[in-house]
């Protein structure tokens, strides 16, 4: 019986080796029962072959299967006193990527620290992983206060892959490094990080690590307004994640594809990509997954002035998900479009609450903040508006960017929006100036036309109507090109009068 177990475990690594995960998961569930029919107390072996198993069902995509059999690698890890197969637990059950924040999971932080404080303190490929683990993924769920010890934990996982000369272990660390710091304030730090992951990629050999490079370059594409080099991008990735062959990989990759057609107003295509990407994610990352399609399905509606049919969808998501303030940033967006006042101040102030405590200073409060500029025009919160504006100018030239999620434009659009709540017009008309050159000059089209129409809007209220005219008639041509008609609809100077709250 024990050759059984040992012929079993040899043939599930083959089977992986050549990326045949699913026929790996059976030989190691054979190899499992094998080993219990046999009567003996191998307690390494039976915590190596579910470390095994547990790692084809992540690279399948099986990702709620995976997490039940770590757990189990861990409880037996944890009574043996096996510290290195603990760590290897601990982060398998973390997922594939180092920046899963799994919010509201009660293991995973426990857990990680369980096994960093289990090994030596001494520097390890291990011990550095687990620490990027930990600074880019759950920590970042409990919000501003946790960014110091996000920033210590990702430096120290950097530098101890730096000493250990190891390419695949520095990459995983750099990898953290860059999610743990992402900010609208870390940007340029972020971009260096992200390009020499691209190098030790292609270094270290590791086909995961490829496909991640190639995320990180679409997103710094997005987050740098370079769209002409997206496309070319794009194909590439996706035919690294399609020789890798998991599932997981193929929808980071494919997420991307709606966020660059909902940015450019190809919406009949963003239509069907987004359904596309779904399907590939909601086994392997069902909640990032999920709360991608809904985010991207929120924009397409907007922009099709249908935004009432996502309504209760969106409404559910942002009360089952308290922690992620983004989406319920989006609900005022939506309600605001929709003219109803009363829905869109009683959302509007959940997140307002305690001077926009819950707003998260990371990688989405730029576009939490432009979503909730337009609940703060539409409710003409003055004093919000101030407290807004003066938080977001600072960073006026950056894009407006939630990764794997959604894209929307200048961030100058929402400061503009802002600064004419507050009585600020000329500031507002430089601000709008401005948006509406970088979207047109990026190819950004709806986001233009969203900037024209909002600076018809001050010149309108300035008397300027000769002027708010001219930009409207361009706005409207726009729109109509793009099949968004609603809006095109709404470029009439009677419909920009400010909403009465």
């Amino acid at each position: 019986m024990q050759e059984a177990v040992v012929y079993a475990q040899l043939a599930a690594e083959r089977a992986a080796s050549q990326l045949a995960y699913e026929e790996a998961a059976r030989l190691y569930e054979l190899a499992l029962r094998a080993l219990e029919l046999s009567g003996r107390a191998d307690t390494n072996r039976l915590c190596d072959l579910l470390l095994g198993l547990g790692d084809v069902q992540a690279r399948a995509g099986a990702d709620s299967r995976a997490k039940e059999t770590f757990l189990h690698a861990a409880d037996v890890a944890r009574s043996a006193g096996l510290a290195e197969r603990l760590g290897r637990a601990a982060l398998g059950y973390g997922g594939r990527w180092v920046w899963t924040v799994m919010r509201g999971d009660p293991h995973i932080v426990p857990l990680l620290e369980e096994a960093i404080g289990a090994l030596p303190e001494e520097d390890s490929a291990l011990r550095a992983r687990l620490l990027a683990r930990l600074a880019a993924g759950p920590l970042k769920g409990k919000g501003d206060a946790s960014r110091p010890r996000r920033f210590a934990l990702s430096a120290e996982a950097v530098e101890i892959a730096r000493r250990l000369e190891d390419p695949a272990v520095l990459a995983w660390a750099l990898d953290g490094r860059k999610v743990a710091i992402w900010g609208p304030d870390t940007l340029e730090e972020h971009w260096l990080v992200m390009a020499e992951l691209r190098r030790l990629a292609v270094d270290a050999g590791d086909a995961e690590q490829v496909v991640d490079a190639h995320i990180c370059t679409l997103i710094k594409l997005f987050e740098r307004f370079e769209l002409s080099k997206f496309e070319a991008e794009y194909a590439a990735a996706v035919k690294a994640a399609g020789e890798l062959r998991q599932p997981g990989q193929r929808w980071l990759v494919a997420v991307m594809a709606p966020m660059y057609a909902l940015l450019v107003g190809r919406l009949a295509e963003a239509e069907r990509l987004i359904g596309e990407a779904y399907e590939l994610g909601r086994e392997a990352a069902p909640w990032n997954a999920e709360v991608s399609s809904a985010l991207q399905r929120f924009v397409l509606r907007s922009l099709q002035g249908r935004a009432a049919e996502v309504e209760p969808g969106l409404r559910s998501l942002a009360a089952a998900n308290p922690g992620y303030p983004v989406i319920q940033a989006a609900l005022t967006s939506l309600y605001s479009d929709l003219g109803d006042v009363r829905r869109a101040r009683a959302a509007f102030e959940v997140v307002a609450a305690d001077d926009f405590e819950a707003l998260v200073f990371d990688e989405e409060w730029l576009v939490a903040m432009a979503l909730l500029a337009d609940a703060c025009v539409f409710l003409d919160d003055t004093e919000r508006a101030a407290q807004l504006y003066e938080r977001l100018a600072e960073y006026g030239h950056r894009s407006l960017v939630g990764p794997i999620e959604v894209a929307l434009g200048s961030a100058a659009r929402p400061l503009g929006q802002l600064a004419a709540t507050l009585g600020r017009h000329d500031d507002a008309a430089s601000w709008l100036e401005q948006a509406t050159a970088k979207n047109e000059r990026a190819g950004a089209k709806p986001w233009a036309a969203h900037s024209r129409v909002e600076h018809a809007r001050v010149l309108l209220a300035g008397g300027e109507r000769a002027a708010a005219e001219h930009l409207l008639a361009r706005a409207a041509a726009s729109y109509h090109s793009l099949g968004m008609d609603s809006w095109a609809a709404r470029c009439h100077s009677s419909m920009l009068e400010p909403a009465a709250p």
